[in-house]
């Protein structure tokens, strides 16, 4: 599942917010890779081998998207020129495609066909100079009905199906060193219904006019346009249910496209790819409470099934977790907390989170975001976790080893937690840094006096 191209789909798509790209998600494998050296008769490197590797990058889709106006390659292709005339060939830009996110071989009649490709700047291991923007064309006007930079091929033939391209045709970008550029194009649902059953091979195909006058082809992609089966596996009704939602995404309908994600949490509520999903949609929507418990419940999933969660996925719960510590309303009025310059306890109970003691005896797991301040000497701290009563050491959880910035977590015991007084502690080495007050009571609801009923007459 290509997670940078949803990104970029979510935040164009809606919820009042811009970006660029889209999401694919469900079926297709990459066969290996056609080099350029093999399309041309001239060396160069292999393309990327695996056509989701793409949505790794950190793609940088609003700039790239509008072209310059400066689209002659005269400074690029000079240094090109000069390894030619040496016999050297010269480093080209790269593709990576993918259909569907190609998670399968097989594409059915009646859904939509979603198509990416990931154009990378040429990567030259003997370069010593810093690499410099390449300015590709084909030499048309930006939102002409001519074909765009990358088109797609269908057995080796150009406009067999009419795809329907994302945003504009670009016939014209500027390639940035660190930033590739991605394109999508998109067959509706009832073309694909009239699409003949059967194998395809796809690819995307950078126009020769762009750069050099070389032939660059992605690796190619061999689809199974087939009837859908009456029954579907469950990993397979998953990438079905995020394949339309992307679809929904591509026609401007983030509010459909998150329908359709709840559906499929509805029927399989422990979904990893559905619950990040819906993690990406609130988060570029700016809902940042609710993504992040999605993000969370995503990767309490993992743990479940005794996976390790992805580090992209680690790394945007942290980052909506950082967002919602600055948007929480005890974080608008910071304390002072002396040698941290963050500290912030909540717990999290089934329906969301607590901000403030007391806390419910409900409670799942409590957490403790801090950051030391700057003044204070490296060395990492732990958390101590303390009944008042008796004033009982309950356990401590320790940070990584010389971390300045992080969260302490203590989950609920088995027996659950206990009604009473409790204070968290900070300490680092033999110095105590910090003090927090809490209270667990159990939730009025719970001590409520049971309805009576009635003796029958």
């Amino acid at each position: 599942m290509t997670r940078s191209v949803r990104r970029h789909a979510v935040s164009a798509s809606g919820f009042g917010l811009v970006a660029v790209l889209v999401l694919l998600l469900s079926a297709c494998e990459a066969e290996p890779p056609i080099s350029p050296a093999a399309a041309e008769g001239v060396g160069g490197e292999q393309p990327k081998p695996a056509a989701n590797t793409a949505s790794a990058a950190n793609t940088a889709p609003t700039g790239n998207a509008a072209p310059t106006g400066n689209t002659a390659p005269t400074a690029n292709t000079a240094p090109a020129a000069i390894k030619k005339a040496r016999g050297v060939p010269a480093p080209v830009p790269e593709l990576t495609f993918a259909v569907n996110g190609g998670e399968g071989p097989s594409a059915y009649q009646g859904q939509p066909l979603v198509l990416e490709a990931t154009l990378f700047h040429p990567h030259d291991v003997n370069a010593t100079a810093p690499r410099e923007p390449l300015h590709l064309s084909t030499g048309g006007n930006v939102g002409e009905k001519a074909a765009g930079l990358v088109q797609i091929e269908v057995n080796g033939k150009r406009q067999i199906w009419e795809f329907h391209p994302y945003g504009e045709v670009r016939p014209q970008v500027t390639l940035e060193p660190d930033a590739p550029i991605d394109f999508a194009w998109w067959l509706t649902p009832e073309q694909t219904s009239a699409l003949a059953p059967g194998e395809y091979v796809l690819a995307a195909v950078l126009d020769k006019a762009a750069i050099l006058n070389r032939r660059i082809t992605s690796p190619s992609v061999r689809i199974r346009i087939e009837s859908e089966p009456a029954t579907l596996p469950v990993q397979a009704k998953s990438a079905r249910f995020q394949l339309q939602a992307t679809y929904e995404l591509l026609q401007g309908k983030p509010e459909q496209a998150l329908a359709r994600i709840d559906e499929l949490l509805r029927l399989s509520p422990g979904d990893v790819d559905g619950l990040e999903f819906r993690g990406d949609l609130l988060a570029r929507a700016g809902m940042t409470e609710p993504a992040l418990d999605a993000y969370e419940r995503a990767i309490d999933a993992y743990r479940r099934l005794r996976q390790r969660p992805s580090p992209s996925l680690v790394e945007k719960q942290a980052e909506q977790l950082r967002k919602w510590t600055v948007e929480a309303p005890r974080a608008a009025a910071p304390k002072n907390t002396g040698p941290l310059e963050v500290a912030f306890l909540s717990a999290d109970v089934a329906d969301g989170k607590v901000l403030e003691s007391p806390f419910p005896t409900t409670v799942e797991r409590f957490s403790f975001v801090w950051k030391l301040s700057d003044g204070v000497k490296p060395g990492a701290p732990e958390a101590r976790w303390i009944a008042a009563e008796g004033d009982r050491e309950i356990t401590r959880t320790p940070a990584s080893p010389d971390a300045r910035a992080g969260e302490f977590l203590w989950s609920k015991p088995v027996a659950g937690f206990a009604a009473g007084d409790y204070r968290l502690e900070v300490w680092q080495a033999d110095q105590r840094l910090y003090t927090e007050k809490f209270t667990l009571a159990v939730p009025a609801a719970a001590t409520a006096a049971p309805a009576t009923e009635k003796p029958p007459k």
